[in-house]
Parts: C-alpha cells; structure tokens; sequence
C-alpha cells in the first residue's frame, strides 16, 4: 500500500499467513520435512472460559512446553500438537512420545492414534503436577556466595544437581560493586566443584557478592528427565 497508509490487523495478519505459505511451499519443494498444515492451533480444547493472571482469556501457546519447537517456528518439521483441556500448553508429537517412553521415529501410529483419541480431553503433565520442570530436584537454589579467582564460581544453600554442560539461570546476584551485578540470564556449568558449588561460564569481573536465586533451565529440566533431545 503506498503513501505510508498503514495496513490494518486483517491485512497485516493476511500477508503474515501468504508468506509463510510460500516459505513453507519452497521448503517443500527443496524436499524439506516442514510442517505444511494450519500454523495457527486447531483441533484442540475450548479454553476461552479459563483466564489468564491478567483476567484474559486463555489461547493455547504455539510452542511444545517441553522442546519449545512450535508451529510458528521453522526448526524441522512440526506435527499436530496437543492441547491442553485444563490450561495454555501444547505438546508435540515427538514429545508426547518421549514422556510415554515411546520415541516417536518407531511409535508414529500410535502416537498420533492417542492424540486424535485425546485430542480434547487431554490434562498435561504439568496439570497433574508430574512434570520435570516441577520436580523438586530442580527446584531454585540460593545463592550464598561468589567468587571469581579463576573461574566464576558460586556457593549455594543446599545440594545441587548441574553437571558440566546444563544450563542455569541466575537471577538476582549482586556483588560488592554496582560493575558486578548481573541481570538475569542464562550461563553453562562448567565443573562441579562440591555437592554444593559449582563453577559457570560467566565473567564475575571483580567478583564477590552473594545473594539471588539459581536454578536449570527448562529445557535442560526436561532433557534431564529424557522427554526432549535428538528426537524431541
């Protein structure tokens, strides 16, 4: 549309879906497995009658709670999904396939068969609390103390379950100078030094200072559990 005239919601949503049908088309055509149905959720649960913290109606997430591949990404193919009756998640068939044990690559048919069978009675893992990312093993730790002599190393409250390679999330840590705070984000286990310490991949500068919170990221909480990795 010319003369800097914007284009309204319909319009923009339009062009949005005629883009990703030629992009999926040429993926096709390059012999690529890509999801080529509906990118919008279809086939699940109604639940417009649940709310969110903010009092709106629910919409089902266009990602797997447990890989994060979604229909709205482009990373390989990405099957039907499903829903959830009772809350937001959704959940890919290979995923669906890993939490029953059963990779997906050699139960495809029966797979799919439990998800048209449940594909709208369906209360995830999360909604009957079994989930990874709820298990206690994972659950935040304290942070008591830092250092940085060497490496980046920090001291918690209690026991904790990283080995070299997982991902953590620091939240809250301040050191003794305003150079040392750190925002949230996410750092990779570099060694487990005690059942209680453990060093990371973070630049401390001039090191010091203690408290916040650290824990596993979600998608190495699932890994963890085996629900997500080389087939999810």
């Amino acid at each position: 549309r010319g003369g800097g005239e914007e284009l309204t919601a319909e319009e923009r949503e339009a062009r949005r879906k005629e883009r990703e049908a030629e992009r999926v088309q040429a993926l096709l055509a390059a012999g690529k497995d890509v999801y080529a149905g509906e990118r919008d959720n279809a086939g699940m649960p109604d639940i417009s009658h649940l709310c969110d913290g903010k009092g709106r109606p629910l919409k089902h997430n266009r990602s797997c709670h447990v890989c994060t591949q979604g229909n709205a990404s482009w990373r390989g193919g990405f099957f039907q999904p499903l829903g959830c009756s009772k809350c937001e998640k959704i959940y890919c068939p290979r995923c669906i396939g890993n939490i029953q044990g059963k990779p997906y690559a050699e139960h495809k048919e029966e797979i799919d068969q439990f998800i048209e069978e449940h594909k709208l009675s369906y209360e995830c893992v999360c909604c009957e609390n079994k989930c990874a990312c709820q298990a206690k093993e994972f659950e935040p730790l304290e942070v008591i103390s830092s250092s940085a002599d060497k490496c980046a190393v920090l001291r918690v409250s209690a026991k904790h379950p990283f080995k070299p390679g997982d991902k953590v999330r620091v939240t809250g840590h301040h050191g003794s100078c305003r150079d040392d705070e750190l925002k949230k984000g996410e750092w990779a286990v570099k060694q487990s030094l005690s059942p209680t310490s453990f060093s990371i991949e973070l630049d401390l500068r001039k090191g010091g200072g203690k408290g916040g919170k650290v824990e596993m990221v979600k998608l190495q909480k699932h890994k963890r559990w085996g629900w997500a990795g080389a087939t999810g």
